[in-house]
């Protein structure tokens, strides 16, 4: 949850920075994004990868430690329990997040540019200060998982 938190405050923030730069969010007027404004591209690709649970960033390490624990007083001999089947079931979850928000990066940054996403400003200073902090602390917990599970034992 903390790892959510954290990117999705990423995502949120860089979403509205997409709006104000471009004055829409309507996926069918966006595109090209990633010419006009390479850092905005950067990080919101950062922010996706982190929020699919890609390997270093901390939604990964949630993500394992759910799926481990699920396992971990399975002895497989009685079958699967409700607790391992739900596991291999969240696992479509992440399947399909991932699929979603790659799609967006997609349908937003790449192409060629869109008639909204010509004049777009790049990340500001005071966009940046906030994201970097945020990337720091994805990245910190996704190395260092231990930061924060020594916190909550």
């Amino acid at each position: 949850m903390f790892a959510h938190g954290i990117s999705i405050a990423l995502l949120f923030g860089l979403t509205d920075r997409i709006e104000r730069s471009t004055g829409t969010l309507d996926l069918q007027e966006l595109g090209g994004l990633a010419k006009a404004a390479p850092r905005l591209a950067f990080v919101f690709g950062i922010a996706a990868m982190a929020s699919i649970g890609l390997p270093g960033l901390a939604n990964f390490s949630g993500e394992i430690l759910v799926f481990l624990s699920a396992f971990k007083s399975y002895d497989g001999t009685t079958g699967l329990g409700p607790v391992q089947i739900a596991c291999i079931l969240s696992i479509w979850g992440v399947v399909i997040s991932a699929v979603y928000m790659l799609r967006a990066y997609r349908d937003i940054f790449q192409g060629p540019l869109v008639k909204s996403t010509i004049s777009a400003a790049d990340t500001t200073l005071a966009d940046r200060i906030p994201a970097i902090i945020l990337i720091v602390v994805l990245l910190a917990v996704g190395l260092y998982p231990n930061i924060l599970l020594n916190l909550l034992k």
